[in-house]
């Protein structure tokens, strides 16, 4: 092999990329076989779809608008951030009883959602209940032998699971629904959830066990210091091991090549998005660590990524809009309805509303909308106002106005500001949804589209008609005689979490490329 060539090229340093860095170097190290890996990353960062922003006046509070939080049934990344890592941990409550269910023009508490008397929807007897128990029990119906299980277990006895005779994974989860609740229920349950795409026409086994993530008793955990430091930290230790870690580089194209000991190798043409220049890059073997709609936007030629069984492959999935915005205030003006913590939802395009950070009498932030397909043209229509929502300080008393403009942040934020139209209209909403009509504004605000290349979705779901089980180990090695392997959220059993993403990556180190499995403790 020439002395340039790479025994591992990885291509995109989101969390399973950088992730297969640090296990291939640290594998080999003590061995004294050190592997040449080498990760070509197209932005300035590690992360990929974890991005953690800190706003003025709020150093100490990540503000996550990718991946924002983890379970306690998820093994790996459980044990990457608490035993591995250590990192800080913060508790992330959903639905809390004082939340608020601002539904069809009514202010409701959480609480009041099992009140058939306060609940604006017209349900049937036997279905007027809470929103999560409707749904878990149309589930049941719809997979009795999955009722109970989780993780593996699950996983499995959906496969085989049918309704009316026919295959789940055959069958359209909405179109299955519709036949098991009203329409007026399953408006009842999508709305006061959060969520649309839970509940839409994907794959019905796969989302039969998307929907288990959310079930009664799930914890949920935040990184105190950011979702986005558990990329970093492992970028930090891949390097260390002697990794090779590359920015503003765009891989183009990805071909087979005959190396210098005679074995097959692969051949990536790679531009420095800077200048513009193009190199080739030659590697033993390559894992492609992206996303459906990064993949497609390779160019789609050679053994690899011109193959018709790999394109196939490409579509089984399909990449879900995500839209996440934060706005800060300097004073938690939703305490005084006695709201501190948790989560709220309203039928409003906002639909969700985190309580992020609340402190009485100090600076404190809302995770204000947090969208997935339904209402993702109605904030992208007002993303193209050109004027930015910078540090608007003019309303605030000259002590909060200094203490803000004294924080120290990096400047990360200015590049997510939010346009100014948006961060009125979600004022606005936030105001309806409350009931508090003399809410101060906003003193900053950020957001993301993640509906934007290269990433096309924030997460990515299976299609009808796929066997997701027999398309994950293909996807992880699509073309047998080459070196070539794909790994991420998009084509896991887990989509939508960091869990899958890393549960991917290990199929092909252990697999593919003879790294041992990690001897884990079992999630609860």
């Amino acid at each position: 092999m020439a002395a340039r060539d790479l025994d591992v090229a990885i291509v995109g340093a989101g969390v399973s990329g950088v992730w297969c860095g640090w296990r291939l170097t640290g594998e080999t190290a003590g061995a004294g076989q050190r592997k040449r890996v080498g990760v070509f990353e197209l932005s300035d960062h590690v992360g990929g779809r974890l991005l953690s922003v800190r706003l003025p006046g709020l150093p100490n509070v990540p503000c996550e608008l990718g991946g924002m939080r983890y379970m306690s049934t998820q093994p790996l990344v459980k044990w990457l951030v608490e035993e591995e890592l250590n990192l800080p941990r913060i508790e992330a409550p959903v639905g809390l009883p004082q939340n608020l269910a601002y539904l069809r023009g009514h202010r409701l508490l959480v609480k009041d959602l099992t009140n058939a008397k306060k609940v604006p929807y017209n349900l049937a007897p036997d279905e007027r209940k809470h929103p999560d128990q409707l749904l878990q029990e149309s589930i049941d119906r719809i997979a009795p032998d999955a009722k109970g299980k989780v993780g593996d277990a699950l996983r499995k006895a959906v496969r085989t699971a049918r309704f009316d005779g026919h295959l789940l994974s055959d069958q359209g989860f909405w179109n299955i629904l519709a036949r098991t609740m009203s329409h007026e229920a399953f408006l009842y349950a999508q709305e006061a959830g959060g969520y649309d795409t839970t509940q839409l026409n994907w794959n019905a086994a796969d989302t039969v066990v998307l929907n288990a993530d959310f079930a009664p008793g799930v914890q949920f955990t935040r990184v105190a210091s950011g979702f986005e430091d558990v990329p970093r930290q492992l970028a930090e230790r891949f390097t260390e091991q002697g990794g090779e870690l590359h920015f503003g580089q765009a891989v183009r194209s990805v071909d087979s090549v005959r190396l210098a000991d005679g074995t097959v190798g692969v051949a990536l043409q790679v531009e420095n998005v800077r200048t513009g220049r193009t190199r080739v890059v030659r590697a033993r073997s390559v894992i492609l660590a992206m996303p459906r709609r990064s993949l497609e936007l390779l160019d789609p030629s050679g053994p690899v990524l011109g193959d018709p069984g790999f394109r196939k492959l490409l579509t089984t999935v399909t990449p879900i809009p995500l839209f996440k915005s934060f706005v800060a205030y300097h004073q938690p003006w939703w305490e005084t309805l006695g709201i501190t913590s948790g989560r709220s939802v309203t039928d409003l395009p906002l639909r969700q509303t985190y309580y992020w950070s609340s402190t009485p009498k100090k600076n404190s932030v809302l995770l204000a909308t947090y969208d997935d397909t339904l209402n993702i043209s109605f904030w992208q229509g007002l993303a193209g106002d050109p004027r930015p929502y910078g540090l608007e300080l003019d309303h605030l008393p000259k002590g909060a106005r200094d203490g803000i403009r004294a924080s120290k942040v990096d400047d990360r934020w200015m590049a997510h500001r939010a346009p100014t139209a948006l961060v009125d209209e979600i004022h606005r909403q936030l105001v309806e949804m409350h009931g508090v009509p003399n809410a101060p504004r906003p003193y900053a605000a950020v957001y993301h589209d993640w509906a934007d290349d290269p990433f096309g979705g924030g997460v990515n779901w299976w299609n009808i008609g796929v066997k997701s089980w027999r398309v994950i180990p293909k996807m992880a090695h699509p073309v047998s005689t080459i070196p070539a392997y794909v790994c991420g959220e998009a084509y896991s059993d887990t989509q939508g979490w960091v869990e899958g993403a890393l549960r991917t990556a290990e199929i092909v180190l252990t697999k593919h490329l003879g790294l041992a499995k990690l001897p884990l403790p079992p999630a609860s």
